[in-house]
């Protein structure tokens, strides 16, 4: 009898001493939550809104994102179909489908990005990835016609990229006029079809080259 009515005082006990403690831990838990883990597929996919290049983490995106392409690009012997290859493994991974579907202009570049933007860090890394990965023949070729990729914030990247495949078209003899038709598509090709088969995207490519 005498040691139920310890094993029951003990428990009893316990009880108290949880009971004492929960207002305790419950401020501290409140002032320290434990943020939930976001699951993405790459660093840039974690981060729903504005990068802050202040920070590490930030850093590290924007050296990763606008790292140059595995392959170097010229004018000189343009693979357009690998250059889009690997850009879009790339847009993929830095979360950049964003811009790909935005109304390029004529001087003055994309009109309809705001400056203070994910969309326009977007842009922005992309242009960057891009300079990074272009011989220097091919940035001087570019470079003439700074004024298409230029705006007055800073340089666009969906502009570059227009310039880049005018330029690389209009060497195996496709018209500039062809290929900005074909570039208002290529959010739709980069976002639907290479995010689902890669090499449907650049066999499409390849057939449009082939019949212009």
């Amino acid at each position: 009898r005498n040691m139920a009515m310890n094993a029951e005082q003990i428990a009893a006990a316990v009880q108290a001493a949880i009971a004492a403690m929960l207002p305790a831990i419950q401020p501290a838990q409140a002032h320290n939550p434990i943020a939930a883990t976001v699951f993405a597929k790459s660093p840039a996919r974690a981060i729903v809104d504005l990068i802050d290049y202040s920070t590490k983490a930030g850093s590290s995106v924007y050296a990763i994102n606008t790292s140059p392409l595995p392959t170097m690009f010229s004018l000189e012997a343009p693979n357009i179909s690998g250059l889009l290859n690997e850009l879009t493994n790339r847009a993929r991974s830095a979360k950049w489908e964003d811009i790909f579907n935005i109304p390029v202009g004529g001087t003055g570049t994309t009109k309809n990005i705001n400056e203070h933007t994910r969309q326009s860090q977007n842009n922005y890394q992309l242009y960057e990835c891009l300079n990074r990965s272009v011989t220097i023949e091919t940035k001087d070729q570019l470079a003439q016609d700074e004024s298409d990729y230029r705006n007055a914030h800073d340089y666009d990247g969906v502009s570059y990229l227009k310039l880049i495949l005018e330029k690389a078209s209009a060497s195996t003899r496709t018209t500039a006029s062809v290929i900005r038709k074909k570039f208002a598509k290529l959010d739709t090709y980069i976002i639907d079809i290479a995010s689902e088969d890669i090499k449907a995207f650049n066999t499409s490519w390849n057939i449009f080259l082939k019949h212009t």
